[in-house]
């Protein structure tokens, strides 16, 4: 007997009815309910191999659930389980978790802005003349530096300070001297949202890209 993968889609509450979509291969999309919770998921002969097409099929059937869906949580490219058994025990095991983010993405989309913020030199100073101490200080040190080299984009304050007052959750990641900061927003809020931004970006003259809206793939996917 040929093996199946369970391709999961997303998480949500139980929806109603039946989804009458096409997953990335052209499979029918089921639900796998457990409790109070949903999966949205498509039958594949093997887990899906990671390719753009791919990747862009996938955020098309996402961007579908988002739009139908007043709460959805994304799961990652390629995450597949064995059987509807075992996807229902997941679900059950992280229910209070996984209730409490769509709670916090219901009703919201996410925006993304990008660009180039270099640590800034006084936060290069600090850790340079940071006080020696044990292991343990030096491990707990260093992830603190970390959290707040992380967070830091002063060349996109100006961008973040506009759009602040429909943000309602904010993740930032750095690659190098790219930052990039994730925004969870109200749906009704995207035009004043990229006005604002886009504002406070030329009158600054910050160097910014900002996309979105898309499915809350920052805030809580699975």
């Amino acid at each position: 007997m040929t093996a199946r993968a369970l391709l999961v889609y997303a998480v949500c509450r139980r929806p109603p009815g039946r989804f009458a979509l096409a997953g990335i291969a052209g499979e029918r999309l089921g639900v796998v309910e457990a409790g109070r919770l949903a999966a949205i998921t498509g039958e594949l002969a093997r887990p899906p191999k990671a390719s753009l097409s791919a990747l862009r099929r996938y955020d098309r059937v996402l961007r579908e659930l988002a739009g139908r869906l007043p709460a959805v949580l994304p799961a990652r490219f390629g995450t597949c389980m064995a059987s509807v058994e075992e996807l229902a025990f997941v679900l059950r095991s992280r229910e209070a978790s996984l209730r409490a983010a769509l709670r916090d993405v219901r009703g919201r989309v996410q925006m993304t802005l990008r660009g180039v913020a270099p640590l800034e030199a006084g936060a290069a100073q600090a850790e340079a003349r940071a006080p020696a101490g044990g292991p343990g200080a030096a491990h707990l040190r260093a992830l603190a530096l970390a959290a707040a080299r992380e967070r830091a984009t002063p060349a996109l304050a100006p961008v973040r300070a506009a759009v602040a007052r429909w943000v309602r959750a904010e993740r930032v990641e750095r690659s190098g001297d790219l930052a990039s900061v994730y925004h969870l927003i109200p749906r009704g809020a995207v035009p004043a949202y990229v006005r604002a931004a886009q504002r406070a970006a030329q009158a600054g003259g910050v160097g910014m890209v900002l996309t979105g809206p898309f499915p809350a793939y920052a805030f809580g996917s699975w």
